[in-house]
């Protein structure tokens, strides 16, 4: 065996069973970062595979920022701290409004990206983008950011085209994080922001986040003088709270759920100016247990967005829900295999009483299957694919000019598969070469 090999059995010992085995004394345990990142020198994941790997282990084209990134920065703001990344573009339209791209692939609201907070994504669905000032954390609370550059569906899951961002917390079960912040600076603005985590017991922890914001707008430029009566300035508050409870040695139980208020003055797709008003709603609760079977994972999550926009030209409002089921299964075989599966389940209907009428929405059910082979120590490969059905559905009348029966709606499916494949050789500590090919939808 060699010494990199060692190391590495030594690392899954240190994280716990994350993957997990048939062995019986097995615990579902969350994976500990400080630990593997002490072993490795170099930042970990489980957001790829399932399971904990170094960054230059990881079968995708990712990038790392950690907390000591977001803090050397100097950012107060999530768009900021990503311009920092090789091959992301960040267009902003105001001092609160701002769309993320990779790869130049930079348009209005960016619907190809999939933007996910601990594994919940935080896509809107209403108008397809991410509001990246409604996303339910605070910036003392982020471990670290993964950025991953190209379609990626049959790992990460729905809309992952153009690429992923996810956007990993401390674990308060783990680790605690009491900060109070105040910021002060041109455009007079002022913020506050206060995260305090506290033990429970044993049995695991619980962190709770408030901030806010308010500002005054940019001065306006090549902006139509019947737009400017109807600016606001942005402002902000939120309120989190991150939930990790041990219910038995082998059962892990994790919630979370935020409210977000938001005002932003930004640019629609005409392109005319106006103020959006957005309040979202977000609530997730999940189980980890480690059986016999593998590492058996349910999520259940439901984002709620409250929107409406006042401008000059257009005046609208949404009410957008999104509920999502996800189940997987990882299973190690031997010392060189790993299997994972899941279930998708996922349900979006949107309202409105100024461009909709009755209720239109769409459900995915998705299936997945991934394997990974370690052939030798430097040198792994894996595989992934990916299924989704999409049937399109509307209730209710339907508006005079829409030009479509109802019928229309309720007949429109879409059956596609994706995959991922990859190939990982580390050729020295410091060099990792990567060939890719991927599908994504």
């Amino acid at each position: 065996m060699t010494v990199q090999a060692r190391s590495r059995i030594g690392c899954l010992l240190i994280a716990g069973s994350l993957v997990a085995s048939s062995a019986p004394s097995a615990r579902a345990q969350t994976l500990d970062y400080n630990a593997l990142e002490g072993v490795f020198h170099e930042p970990v994941t489980t957001s790829a595979t399932g399971k904990p790997q170094r960054i230059s282990e990881v079968p995708a084209n990712m990038e790392i920022i950690t907390a000591d990134d977001i803090r050397r920065s100097g950012s107060d703001n999530i768009p900021d701290i990503l311009e920092f990344v090789a091959g992301l573009n960040v267009r902003r339209y105001g001092f609160a409004a701002a769309d993320v791209g990779i790869r130049g692939y930079n348009e209005t609201s960016n619907p190809r990206l999939l933007v996910l907070v601990n594994g919940q994504q935080v896509y809107l669905d209403d108008l397809g983008r991410t509001q990246w000032y409604t996303l339910p954390v605070s910036l003392a609370e982020i471990r670290q950011i993964e950025i991953v550059k190209g379609p990626n569906s049959a790992l990460f899951g729905f809309n992952a085209v153009s690429g992923v961002i996810n956007i990993v917390t401390y674990d308060p079960a783990r680790e605690s994080v009491n900060t109070a912040t105040a910021r002060v600076g041109t455009q007079d603005y002022g913020s506050l922001s206060l995260v305090g985590t506290t033990r429970l017991a044993d049995l695991g922890g619980l962190r709770v986040a408030v901030e806010g914001f308010r500002a005054r707008e940019f001065a306006a430029t090549n902006v139509a003088p019947g737009d400017l009566p109807f600016r606001a300035s942005p402002e902000r508050g939120s309120a989190n709270l991150d939930l990790r409870l041990r219910l038995t040695p082998n059962v892990q139980l994790f919630a979370s759920g935020g409210v977000v208020n938001t005002r932003i003055w930004e640019a629609t797709a005409s392109p005319y100016y106006g103020t959006d008003y957005e309040r979202t709603n977000w609530a997730r609760v999940g189980l980890a247990a480690d059986t016999s079977l593998g590492l058996l994972g349910l999520s259940i999550y439901r984002n709620e967005l409250l929107y409406s926009f006042n401008g000059a030209t257009e005046t609208s409002n949404f009410t957008d829900t999104v509920f999502v089921v996800q189940a997987s299964d990882l299973v190690r075989l031997g010392a060189h295999h790993t299997i994972r599966i899941g279930l998708d389940f996922r349900d979006n209907a949107a309202t409105s009483s100024t461009v909709l009428a009755g209720k239109v929405g769409y459900r995915v059910y998705s299936a997945s299957a991934m394997w990974d082979w370690q052939i030798i120590p430097t040198l792994s490969m894996i595989n992934a694919i990916r299924f989704d059905h999409f049937a399109l559905n509307q209730r209710g009348a339907l508006a005079a000019d829409v030009g479509f029966a109802a019928s229309a709606y309720n007949s429109r499916t879409i059956d596609q598969p994706s995959f991922n494949s990859g190939l990982v050789w580390n050729l020295t500590k410091q060099d990792t070469f990567r060939l890719l090919a991927a599908r994504g939808l």
